[in-house]
Parts: structure tokens; C-alpha cells; sequence
């Protein structure tokens, strides 16, 4: 063996062993560290589609139709239902459907369903931004609610429960048979008879009934028109 050769073989196996023990201490500190941060900073829970407030269906539906502002599209007061869009960061544009209902005990519960518009350039939930919206939207009927108490029992007034607005067209609809459901552009929108507010525009309508062929038709309203739907179903062949 030659004094070059041992020289550089031991230096190698040094070096190795010196490695070894600093290498595996630096590998579980960080790995400590990382396990310390995780248990710190536990994952905030997604925001719910789903939340109870202490006041009458009429108070809810008005303070879902005030929240939904310039993206209202339909609402169908006789079942609180109000779909409506909300655009986040000009990008995330989501499809909302608000409903709510008496549970009892002077509660009522409103239920989102989220769809995100196929015009939407940015990924679904990409940065929590549905939660930021949903909290924000929380917020706010929580804050309409606590300014519009009123000083008693009795119901809402008109003028708050309807928040009438002159660019939306208002469509009754009536059908024969009773009770068929309406869709709006897609949207589940209520039952006849029902009474409709509806954004200035085209809409695509469907009235339905298990047994009966369905009604469609295509409609134009504009802002501040009144227009009634008599839609007779004719039996399934």
C-alpha cells in the first residue's frame, strides 16, 4: 500500500465520520422544529355554509337580499330563497344559493350552496378565498340583523323585508298544475305560484312537474317591469 493511498483512504473515512453525527443532529432539529410549528399553528378550520340566527325568516330573507347587493339575481321570498354572485379579487367569481327556514324557537337557519361561474380565471378556494368570503358574508348579516332590531314583536315592515330596486323586473309565476317547480337560468328558484325578482335581461325558464312535460321558455325582462307567467303543464306521452 502506498503512503499517498492510506493517506487520502483515512482522511475520506474522517470526514465521514465526522458527517455522520452533525448531519443526523441537523436532521432532527429541523425536523423538531417543523413538528413544534405544525402543533403551534394548527390548520383554521374552513368557514361554514351553515348559520342559525336568533330572528324571524322575514328579518333573514331581507338581510340575505341587502347582503347579496349588486350581484342579486333572483329571489323567491315565499320560500327565502335568494341566488345571487360574489366576486372575489376579480378573478373568483362563485354562484350562490341562500336559503333558509324556520327552526323553531325563534331561530332560523340559512344553508349556502357555492358554485364557482365557469367565467372564473382563478382556481376554486385557491388562497382560502372562499372562507374570506364567507366570513365576510357572516359578518354582514350578523351586522344587519343587530341594526335593524325592532323594538318589539311584530313583523318586519314591507319596505325592509322587499328592498325594492328599480333594476330588477318582478315575474309571477303561476302553473296548472300548483306547485311545480320553477328554474331560473339552471338555479332551483322556488315553486308556483311564486313571485320572482329577477336582474334586467334574458333568463331561461323551466316550470316542472313529476308526470307533465316540462315548460321552457326563454324571456327578456327589464329593470322595474312586471310580468306574469301562466304556464299550463301538459301530461307526460
Amino acid at each position: 500500500m502506498s503512503p499517498a493511498w492510506s493517506y487520502a483512504s483515512s482522511m475520506r473515512r474522517f470526514r465521514a465520520a465526522s458527517f455522520a453525527p452533525a448531519a443526523l443532529a441537523l436532521f432532527g432539529a429541523s425536523l423538531s422544529a417543523i413538528v413544534s410549528a405544525g402543533s403551534a399553528s394548527p390548520a383554521e378550520p374552513p368557514a361554514p355554509l351553515k348559520m342559525s340566527y336568533s330572528a324571524s325568516v322575514d328579518k333573514v330573507y331581507a338581510a340575505l337580499v341587502q347582503a347579496a347587493g349588486v350581484g342579486l339575481k333572483t329571489t323567491v321570498k315565499g320560500a327565502c330563497v335568494v341566488n345571487f354572485q360574489a366576486t372575489r379579487n376579480k378573478l373568483l367569481v362563485f354562484d350562490i344559493c341562500a336559503s333558509c327556514r324556520d327552526t323553531g324557537s325563534g331561530q332560523t337557519l340559512v344553508v349556502l350552496n357555492i358554485q364557482r361561474d365557469p367565467r372564473s380565471q382563478q382556481i376554486f378556494r385557491t388562497g382560502g378565498e372562499q372562507d374570506k368570503f364567507l366570513k365576510l358574508f357572516w359578518a354582514g348579516i350578523e351586522a344587519w340583523l343587530n341594526a335593524n332590531v325592532a323594538p318589539g314583536p311584530g313583523p318586519v315592515p314591507e319596505r325592509a323585508a322587499s328592498l325594492p330596486r328599480d333594476d330588477l323586473a318582478t315575474v309571477t309565476v303561476k302553473s296548472t298544475p300548483d306547485g311545480a317547480e320553477i328554474t331560473v337560468d339552471g338555479k332551483f328558484s322556488g315553486n308556483a305560484p311564486a313571485t320572482l325578482r329577477l336582474s334586467a335581461g334574458d333568463h331561461t325558464i323551466r316550470i316542472g312537474s313529476k308526470g307533465f312535460q316540462n315548460w321552457d321558455r326563454t324571456m327578456t325582462v327589464t329593470g322595474g317591469g312586471t310580468t306574469t307567467i301562466n304556464a299550463t303543464l301538459e301530461p307526460e306521452r
